[in-house]
């Protein structure tokens, strides 16, 4: 249908590929990765994949195409849908991350911590959940531990992370963001790697998604 009322979206993927197997199917709702940037496994030939989506408020752009086992990936096959179930309520969530105290001195920085504190209190004034991860609790550990909260939240609530501080890149020129106990001359043992960084917005419910 062009419109509707109902909050979620029912609908059958088909794909089909004689020559190789197929990898993966990969559906977006206005650009935004349901299934993770990895998509959603599949094999053989031939696959259907029954997909629900929850809608996001108004307009929703869907996008649906398939890879094979060669990495190959199809057409985009595209259709708009309008959610006309009213107004709805969302979260703002706001994960303030910031390291100007680090457990090696020499690289103590002046204002990091300050950045994120600054920013999650003109962001309390508007009513977010905040989450403030700073100095010594800036850990490696505790800052991929924030997947479980991301994971919690709706399609229509928009989630911030705030990062400052150092950034370093390995011998293998991997890019890392400096935790508190990182070791600043093997960033790789306890820094905390950009993938990590992305990860942790793949893949959760929220669709407004900002990394700063």
């Amino acid at each position: 249908p062009i419109s509707t009322k109902e909050a979620e979206l029912h609908f059958n993927i088909k794909a089909e590929d004689l020559l190789y197997a197929l990898k993966s199917i990969h559906v977006w709702v206005n650009d935004v990765p349901v299934y993770g940037i990895k998509g959603k496994a599949i094999t053989g030939h031939a696959a259907s994949v029954e997909c629900t989506l929850t809608l996001s408020n108004e307009k929703n752009k869907i996008t649906v195409s398939c890879i094979n086992a060669q990495g190959v990936e199809s057409y985009k096959e595209q259709f708009e849908i309008v959610y006309e179930g009213g107004a709805v309520n969302y979260t703002t969530y706001f994960i303030g991350i910031g390291v100007s105290h680090y457990q090696d001195s020499t690289f103590n920085l002046k204002y990091a911590e300050k950045d994120v504190s600054d920013l999650s209190k003109q962001l309390q004034l508007k009513n977010a959940k905040i989450v403030l991860l700073t100095n010594e609790k800036a850990t490696k550990a505790n800052i991929l531990a924030l997947k479980a909260l991301l994971m919690k939240t709706s399609v229509n609530d928009k989630v911030i992370i705030s990062l400052s501080g150092h950034g370093l890149l390995s011998k293998s020129l991997d890019f890392y963001y400096a935790t508190y106990d990182i070791d600043f001359q093997h960033p790789e043992t306890k820094g905390l790697l950009y993938d990590d960084l992305e990860d942790l917005l793949d893949g959760i419910p929220a669709r407004n998604k900002l990394l700063l």
